[in-house]
């Protein structure tokens, strides 16, 4: 609800109408830790596309805007990839997003799950047995790369029911990632040529978007013939071919959406794992030692995954530290008093888990790698919206359980299996796109135990 005693958010320093918006192009990430500490949990950085854009850290103002996606919309930001995600469950609001939510969301209950973890072990282990020529040669792999394609397998296997999926899905990937750069960089870049406009850049985009098009599109073919499972692509296959059934674009938008979140996120989290777990060798040895107790040489099981407590510990303090889904936005429905300032409709809410994750009032000492800080027994009582790696409220990522269950399992079985040695590590670095992504992989050398 507006007031007429909500006061003007504070705002930062910087140019004339753009305001500091400029810096989101060139050091988004040093940026959105500066801001907070000095200007608060709501803050005005400029204006962008007519619209002011506002950084929103504020926990308690966080829960607000995330638990009533009514009064704050997924916002132009999530309009402006409308290109890749469709008409999809990422970028729909209302009634449409209900609906859909309402259809997608049993694929990813824990039951199910459960009764797949099974064969994403399964999955998991034949994947990382195909390392074998690379460990016996004693190459140097991109484990990021290689992480990827573990959890597109995973992915198709336990959400879609495609355990021999055709390889063009496999490099689905690489297609889908190529995409959201360039949304990414359209979206802070307004001064790039537009899309229509034939350059080198705008015909790569527009031969991914036909890659991911044909990809998705074979898969739904493939399962139009016998769409009698519970699997997902069972259920849009079904809900595509019915009376009243989906729209074609709708269904893409939502595998597209679905296999992003699916394994792009579990390889990242994986990723920022090893490399953090790598240089701190106290919390290797204490990750090491609850696998062997838990795990022996077994195959993880459902009651495994419940007993590996400090090796989720890792994963929620690598998601702290490094959230793949990085920044996201929202947009007031009608003018907004928010914390008791005013924000008018139609503005951009920046809302950035790197931002929050990094602020020191919420995590004391927040560049400190530290599992220990999510121990039950931590005696912290934390505002749950401090801590939002998969967002909150009813628009919590669909696919959470799936990464954290993907997760736990592959960070324990590939502990289980591997010791591993960083190379470069001192070169490690992030590029801020529309996840957040290390600038060149994860180079490393593996051995087996």
């Amino acid at each position: 609800m507006t007031s007429a005693l909500a006061r003007t958010p504070p705002a930062t320093p910087g140019l004339p109408f753009i305001g500091s918006l400029y810096r989101m192009m060139f050091d988004p990430l040093h940026y959105l830790q500066e801001v907070p500490p000095t200007h608060g949990g709501l803050v005005k950085l400029g204006r962008a596309a007519g619209r002011a854009v506002y950084l929103v850290t504020d926990a308690e103002m966080l829960k607000e805007v995330l638990t009533q996606p009514d009064r704050f919309l997924s916002g132009p930001v999530k309009a402006f990839f409308k290109p890749l995600f469709r008409d999809g469950l990422v970028t729909s609001d209302g009634a449409a997003w209900r609906q859909q939510r309402k259809l997608i969301q049993p694929s990813f209950h824990p039951r199910r799950l459960a009764a797949a973890q099974p064969r994403m072990a399964r999955t998991i282990a034949a994947g990382m047995e195909s390392w074998s020529s690379d460990i016996d040669a004693g190459s140097v792999v991109d484990m990021y790369e290689l992480l990827n394609q573990i959890s597109m397998r995973v992915v198709l296997d336990a959400i879609f029911d495609l355990p021999g999926a055709p390889p063009e899905a496999l490099e689905l990937g690489t297609s889908v990632g190529s995409a959201m750069d360039y949304l990414y960089d359209a979206f802070w870049r307004p001064y790039l040529p537009p899309r229509w406009v034939p350059t080198p850049r705008n015909r790569r985009f527009a031969r991914n978007l036909a890659a991911i098009d044909a990809c998705v599109g074979a898969l739904i073919e493939q399962r139009s013939g016998d769409s009698s499972g519970d699997d997902l692509l069972s259920i849009l296959c079904r809900a595509l071919g019915s009376a009243d059934g989906l729209p074609r674009e709708e269904v893409v938008g939502h595998l597209v959406s679905i296999i992003i979140g699916g394994f792009e996120t579990t390889a990242l989290v994986m990723t920022y794992a090893l490399h953090l777990v790598h240089a701190h060798p106290d919390v290797k040895a204490q990750l090491v030692s609850e696998v062997d107790r838990v795990l022996g040489g077994d195959l993880p099981t459902v009651e495994h995954i419940e007993q590996l407590v400090y090796t989720r510990q890792v994963l929620d303090e690598s998601m702290r530290i490094y959230p793949p889904a990085w920044l996201f936005g929202r947009t007031p429905a009608k003018d907004e008093a928010l914390g008791g300032f005013a924000v008018p409709a139609d503005a951009n809410l920046l809302i950035s888990p790197w931002a929050v994750h990094h602020r020191p009032d919420y995590w004391p000492d927040p560049e400190r790698f530290d599992p220990s800080r999510f121990a039950a027994d931590s005696g912290v009582d934390r505002h749950p919206f401090s801590y939002i790696p998969f967002g909150g409220g009813p628009r919590f990522c669909v696919g959470r359980n799936l990464a954290l269950m993907e997760g736990v399992l592959l960070l324990a079985m590939f502990i289980q299996r591997f010791e591993y040695r960083t190379v470069r590590p001192e070169r490690f670095s992030l590029v801020p796109g529309v996840t957040l992504r290390p600038a060149e992989g994860l180079p490393m050398v593996l051995t087996r135990r």
